[in-house]
């Protein structure tokens, strides 16, 4: 069931002479239910091998459907290799600070390699910029308490020399 969806939608599609673009996003979230109805998948497999018809399908690589013609175009997006996330890191920490040193950079690629589990989700872009980001917040933290335990530094001796001179 589809909301929104009536029977009448369903022939429109099916009618459809001068092609058609399916674009079925995020597949592997209904996958379950589609394999407990046989109809829902003979569709499927009608619009697959009718060739007017052009079908995106996106989806994690675990739930594809058996049912579905072999000789479909299967694109997969791979994820960084080893090498690719070092770049990534260096890349990044270069560009948005003057980190001549790629102290920051280090410090990311090291923690990431300490943890199995930090380290396979590095593999995914996306969650490599989150780790990038969330080191150069983190860092940028640290240079501001740091800056005020300098300041705070800088403001006792202040008083002791104030002091010193009032006694």
């Amino acid at each position: 069931n589809i909301p929104h969806w009536n029977e009448n939608d369903t022939k429109c599609i099916m009618r459809a002479k001068d092609g058609l673009l399916l674009v079925l996003d995020g597949f592997d979230e209904i996958v379950n239910e589609l394999n407990t109805k046989p109809g829902l998948q003979k569709w499927l497999k009608d619009c697959a091998l009718n060739t007017n018809y052009s079908i995106i399908m996106t989806s994690r690589p675990n739930a594809m459907c058996s049912y579905l013609d072999d000789t479909l175009r299967r694109l997969s997006v791979i994820g960084f290799k080893k090498q690719d996330i070092q770049k990534y890191v260096y890349a990044y920490f270069r560009n948005i600070t003057n980190d001549v040193n790629n102290n920051q950079a280090n410090t990311l690629i090291k923690t990431l390699n300490n943890n199995q589990n930090l380290q396979l989700l590095s593999h995914t872009p996306l969650y490599l910029r989150l780790f990038c980001y969330l080191a150069r917040q983190e860092i940028h933290e640290l240079n501001e308490i740091n800056e005020m335990k300098e300041e705070k530094k800088g403001n006792e001796i202040e008083d002791k020399i104030f002091n010193g001179l009032n006694n």
